[in-house]
């Protein structure tokens, strides 16, 4: 608990991130395609956005990745499963940006928004290997469909956590306490909605690609 701030939702837990680890002359860099508040979220701070490229399948392309650090870098983001193209970082993938921000110091900001519709219901993280530099962001937006209660997360290191609480107490307060309350029934039945969740959303994507396909050339 001392490692996890309550905010109103991913979108504002971003905003934070983005406040806490970066500031005017710094860069970010995250991968394209992005989802579309990313741009505003960090360049709020007075940071650069950086947009580094993708391979065939939309996949991060690394080499591209490192060679866009600068001195100003302080992190990277991405969201996992990507929106909108719902790419899910490996463990391969992972490891080498572990690798890759152990080498120049950066922070890595990890949104997991939509993690609880990704295949068995969880992705590959870093938090475990690289608890000091890794930030996980989340919410039950997606997961249990409460996108307007807007009850969402921040996991970091300790001395993050103590500086997040502190901007959120000066533009948030705190959540109301039926939303709080509403956020731990949600997580209490985790499991068996969150699997409710992703078979109605395979199916409209199974719908979806035969429409797809039945389309002429």
């Amino acid at each position: 608990s001392d490692n996890v701030v309550c905010l109103a939702g991913t979108q504002n837990a971003l905003f934070v991130a983005s406040l806490c680890l970066a500031g005017p002359g710094d860069e970010v860099i995250t991968f394209d395609p992005l989802y579309v508040t990313y741009t505003a979220t960090i360049e709020v701070s007075g940071a650069r956005l950086v947009r580094a490229p993708t391979e065939a399948g939309l996949r991060p392309n690394l080499a591209a990745l490192e060679s866009l650090i600068t001195p100003r870098t302080r992190a990277i983001f991405w969201a996992t499963p990507n929106n909108p193209s719902g790419v899910v970082l490996n463990e391969s993938e992972l490891t080498a940006i572990g690798d890759i921000a152990r080498r120049h110091d950066l922070w890595l900001v990890s949104d997991e928004v939509y993690a609880g519709l990704a295949p068995g219901g969880k992705v590959p993280s870093l938090a475990a290997r690289l608890p000091e530099r890794v930030v996980t962001l989340g919410s039950l937006s997606k997961s249990h469909s409460m996108p307007g209660f807007r009850a969402g997360w921040l996991i970091g290191p300790r001395e993050l956590a103590l500086h997040a609480e502190s901007l959120a107490l000066c533009m948030l307060f705190g959540l109301p306490g039926f939303i709080q309350e509403a956020a731990l029934t949600a997580l209490s039945i985790a499991p068996q909605t969150e699997r409710r969740l992703r078979e109605f959303c395979d199916k409209r994507r199974e719908r979806f690609i035969t429409g797809l396909e039945g389309i002429p050339n």
